[in-house]
């Protein structure tokens, strides 16, 4: 008998400290949505906000977007969670990991599970879309190639593709940069609609070199 309480407590220990080390209450805390929660581990340690999670190696961010889409059913439970994103970008949460998959970084994350109000939330103006596509676009793999390639490919939960239609739009309305890759990767509506946006920017384009031609004849 004195044997197994041994055991019992040994276990309850190894599981004290595991949860202590890989920042189980921070995980537990986001789950819930708990940002209240949330802010006090983080005063407590500042180091929780970047500790991972035991099972999948997600930092805390990362977490964040993955409970939005899986777990809110609503506006009001999505906004729990981009409240909590917003306080771990405000402390200095990391938003690129030079060591994991650029897919998991969190806009390109959020971007390809259709999380529209976190996308808007880091991708406010088109310079934010220029910095991206030029700091962040490996091999062009930008929030947009992201968003495009999963409402083609991706296993997702229902509705979600269009989700990532308005997470589309939303990035083209910033100019974010429509490569080769992203329309090869695209399913036919999304194709159409890519390939009609770049008409209509050669258009432009067209039209402002006229203008500018008549403008200098006329000097």
């Amino acid at each position: 008998m004195e044997a197994k309480v041994k055991k019992i407590l040994f276990i309850t220990i190894l599981l004290a400290i595991s949860a202590n080390c890989f920042g189980a209450d921070i995980h537990d805390a986001i789950s819930k949505g708990n940002l209240e929660e949330v802010k006090l581990l983080i005063e407590q340690d500042s180091k929780n906000i970047e500790k991972p999670e035991w099972s999948t190696g997600q930092h805390p961010i990362q977490r964040v977007i993955v409970f939005s889409y899986h777990k809110a059913k609503n506006k009001k439970e999505k906004e729990k969670y981009l409240e909590i994103v917003k306080y771990l970008q405000e402390k200095g949460a990391m938003l690129q990991y030079p060591n994991k998959e650029v897919e998991s970084w969190p806009k390109n994350l959020a971007a390809g599970l259709g999380e529209l109000d976190i996308v808007k939330h880091f991708i406010k103006t088109k310079e934010d879309t220029k910095k991206i596509d030029k700091d962040q676009g490996y091999k062009g793999k930008t929030p947009l190639y992201w968003a495009i390639y999963k409402e083609n490919k991706g296993l997702l939960l229902e509705g979600t593709k269009k989700k990532l239609f308005k997470v589309i739009k939303y990035l083209v309305s910033k100019n974010a940069k429509i490569t080769d890759e992203m329309i090869k990767n695209a399913s036919p509506k999304v194709k159409e609609f890519l390939l009609q946006k770049i008409k209509d920017q050669q258009q432009k384009i067209k039209d402002l070199e006229k203008r500018a031609s008549y403008v200098i004849e006329k000097i």
